[in-house]
């Protein structure tokens, strides 16, 4: 059934104010991350599966279902999830039973999608036994490594970002490899992964570039972020969650040629009663990657595109470390 199953709506009420828990926001963010990211791969299918819970013992999880479809489809229809014209029509939303997930999981491979969103906590290691090493199956809920890694509230649903899945195939030009399992960077992730409240991120802002800033606040019925600016502008501080990138350095593995990354380019001064100064970052595309003797990475590339105003220190071409790149977790 296309878009949405009629059983979803059995369950839509709920005495759990589920939006109003602290894990909700951070785990509708993840869950859209993942839908974005499988979009830009071109995925011909994307379900979106929930596990049914018991009457009366998992409420959280009885109540994020309904409005995860509603914040879903408002996306959509506000353009906040981005993809082909006919993206809306390649999404289905399926609540089942845990006997039909095997059916389920079957059709995950080549272009089709599942992302398993919400499930029962109990139900949490026999589901993982039955997606194994299927990397067409993302995982959109918390469990004990999101929880040490501090990535994840607290709560009875799903709780953690939400990863988009490693793929066996070569790099495409945009399209990060996410394919190795034994690579390893300063952070130690596998891909990059969507922000939350408190972290530090690289963000755009209107005028024509990328700034430093902190997540301050998500606002998941509209899928964006509000941030304070490093440099205390207050301008353009309410951003949508696809444009800016955790600031931290990405994994090697994630770098290749054709991958579009945020690199950092010239200062800019400060303005009396504006801000107080910075450093410009903007998006570009990677055209080779390079180990030097010592064992550094050296990554080059260009602007993906040309500033509306150019600058003193502005070049259209770059090449500098990969440590000082960013990675936006849809690119």
């Amino acid at each position: 059934i296309r878009r949405a199953d009629p059983s979803c709506h059995i369950m839509a009420s709920s005495d759990v104010a589920v939006t109003e828990q602290p894990w909700f926001s951070r785990w509708i963010a993840g869950c859209t991350v993942a839908i974005q990211q499988l979009l830009t791969w071109n995925a011909e299918e994307i379900t979106v599966v929930g596990i049914q819970a018991e009457t009366g013992k998992n409420p959280a999880t009885m109540g994020e279902w309904p409005e995860l479809q509603k914040t879903i489809q408002r996306g959509f229809e506000e353009g906040r999830i981005q993809g082909p014209p006919d993206a809306w029509k390649r999404m289905e939303f399926r609540l089942i039973p845990l006997t039909k997930l095997t059916r389920v999981l079957k059709d995950a491979g080549g272009d089709t999608y599942v992302v398993l969103a919400s499930c029962p906590g109990q139900h949490f290691a026999f589901v993982k036994s039955l997606i194994g090493a299927n990397k067409n199956v993302v995982m959109c809920w918390g469990d004990a490594e999101d929880l040490a890694n501090n990535i994840t509230g607290g709560g009875d649903g799903p709780t953690t970002l939400g990863h988009p899945p490693a793929r066996s195939a070569p790099a495409t030009p945009g399209h990060p490899r996410l394919d190795s399992a034994a690579a390893t960077s300063p952070t130690g992730r596998l891909r990059p992964v969507a922000p939350v409240v408190g972290d530090h991120v690289i963000a755009w802002h209107r005028t024509q570039a990328f700034y430093p800033a902190t997540i301050v606040a998500f606002d998941q019925s509209k899928v964006e972020y509000s941030v304070e600016w490093d440099d205390g502008d207050a301008t353009g501080k309410t951003i949508p969650m696809t444009s800016c990138a955790l600031d931290e350095p990405p994994n090697r593995e994630l770098v290749s040629e054709g991958v579009t990354v945020l690199f950092p380019q010239g200062r800019y001064r400060a303005s009396e009663h504006k801000n107080d100064g910075g450093e410009f970052w903007f998006k570009g595309v990677v055209t080779a990657v390079k180990t030097a003797v010592d064992g550094s990475v050296i990554v080059s590339g260009h602007h993906a595109e040309v500033p509306k105003r150019t600058f003193r220190a502005y070049q259209y071409e770059f090449t500098i470390p990969l440590q000082k790149l960013r990675l936006m977790a849809w690119a």
